[in-house]
């Protein structure tokens, strides 16, 4: 019986360096900084749980996809 490929829903995930996720991690804190977010206020700016914020800011995870869109408009915003 042949064996099932893992679906990863039509995405491909590119592999980013780690000069890359260092800089996400920097993008992520200075944004939390300059709104003067905690974890919690973010991870409902982001639509994500805390947990998820928290591995981005220890640089465990880093945000993709329609998060790092998100991450992008939040940074040109002056509100």
């Amino acid at each position: 019986m042949p064996r099932k490929k893992k679906s990863n829903k039509g995405r491909r995930l590119r592999r980013i360096s780690v000069a890359e996720r260092r800089a996400l991690k920097t993008r992520v804190l200075a944004l939390k900084e300059k709104k003067r977010w905690t974890q919690s206020n973010m991870a409902a700016a982001f639509g994500l749980t805390v947990s998820a914020i928290a591995q981005w800011l220890s640089g465990d995870k880093y945000p993709s996809g329609a998060a790092l869109k998100l991450l992008e408009i939040y940074e040109k915003l002056e509100i």
